[in-house]
C-alpha cells in the first residue's frame, strides 16, 4: 500500500475515535478524584497506543503532527451544540456534568494528548 493510504487511514482512525477520545480527556481533566479515574485513565492509554500504530508511517517519521490531531479533537468542541454533546456524554459515564466546565483545560489536554500519541 502506498503512504498516502495509510496517511489517510491514521486520520481516519482518529477522526472515528476522536469523540470517544474528548469524552474521556474530559473525564480526567474534569473529574480527577473520581472512582472510575484510573480506568478513564487506561482507555486514553489504549487509545494513545492504537494512534500510535496509526502514526508509524514507511516513508517518513509520523503520519500525524501534533497540529492535526488537537485540530481534529478540538473540531469535536467547536459549537456550543458539540460542546453539549460531549456534557452528555460524560454524563453517559455515569458523572453529573459540571456547571461550568473548564473548556480550556480541556483544550490543554489535548495538547498533553497529542504529545503523547507522538513520542
Amino acid at each position: 500500500m502506498n503512504a498516502a493510504f495509510h496517511r489517510g487511514e491514521a486520520f481516519s482512525k482518529l477522526e472515528n475515535y476522536s469523540t470517544v477520545i474528548v469524552e474521556h480527556l474530559a473525564l480526567i481533566t474534569w473529574f480527577s478524584d473520581h472512582g472510575a479515574f484510573k480506568h478513564w485513565q487506561i482507555e486514553i492509554s489504549a487509545f494513545i497506543k492504537t494512534l500510535q500504530r496509526y502514526d508509524h508511517a514507511k516513508k517518513r517519521s509520523h503520519n500525524f503532527k501534533q497540529d492535526d490531531i488537537v485540530e481534529i479533537l478540538q473540531d469535536q468542541i467547536s459549537t456550543n451544540e458539540d460542546k453539549e454533546s460531549v456534557l452528555i456524554g460524560i454524563e453517559g459515564h455515569g458523572v453529573k456534568a459540571p456547571l461550568k466546565p473548564d473548556w480550556g483545560k480541556l483544550e490543554q489536554e489535548f495538547v498533553t494528548f497529542a504529545k503523547r500519541v507522538l513520542e
